[in-house]
């Protein structure tokens, strides 16, 4: 009798620990469900957060990802006109901009050469930059390019190697390396890093790279 009583208490107790561990298996996944639900909604609390916030920077000019007003036109104009009408920015100004010749003999040493257009607003906005950190960027190597009347690769009479140009296809990349003679613009700005005693040249599209290159973001 003994034998069998235990018998008996040993199947009790294999089947409620059983029990106990369908319940504790059923309590994780209610657990884990309540807890993912409440991921969810606090994600979604989030990104409604962050679109209120962007609204509300854009309704006041305010740019979230450098932590700064932004610049109304007028105010870039003269920025942009100030840094320009330094004798420093005269002095770095390479004359015949469109040749490559003059890009690439403007120094002996390591150095930038920013190329830019008259009507680029991302241009402009660069340059209302380089003029707030003009103490840094006198501090760099950099010349200076306007390459406004640049042709197109496509047109007649044109040189990718001795002229500089728009691609025919536009390159995506905001930071890559070519050599000089097949150096051809795709987007401005545009600043290129020219290491001397080297044919491959770094070439650095859009603020956030040209800034991120100067050290000045």
């Amino acid at each position: 009798m003994d034998v069998e009583k235990q018998k008996n208490d040993d199947t009790s107790n294999v089947e409620s620990l059983k029990r106990n561990n369908r319940l504790f298996l059923v309590g994780l996944i209610i657990v884990f469900c309540l807890m993912s639900s409440g991921l969810v909604y606090q994600q979604r609390e989030i990104i409604s957060l962050k679109d209120d916030l962007k609204e509300v920077a854009d309704s006041v000019k305010y740019d979230l990802n450098r932590h700064s007003s932004i610049d109304s036109d007028e105010e870039l104009e003269l920025k942009v006109d100030a840094l320009m009408s330094t004798d420093w920015f005269k002095k770095r100004t390479i004359e015949n901009s469109l040749d490559k010749k003059s890009i690439f003999a403007a120094d002996n040493s390591d150095y930038y050469v920013y190329m830019y257009k008259d009507d680029c607003g991302f241009c402009k906005e660069t340059e209302a930059h380089m003029f707030e950190k003009l103490e840094a960027i006198k501090k760099k190597n950099i010349y200076f390019a306007d390459i406004t009347e640049a042709k197109e690769e496509s047109d007649k009479g044109v040189s990718k190697r001795k002229d500089i140009l728009w691609a025919e296809e536009s390159d995506e990349r905001e930071v890559y390396t070519t050599t000089k003679n097949d150096l051809a613009i795709s987007g401005t700005p545009t600043m290129i890093k020219v290491s001397k005693g080297k044919k491959d040249i770094m070439v650095c599209v859009g603020l956030d790279a040209i800034e991120g290159e100067l050290g000045i973001d």
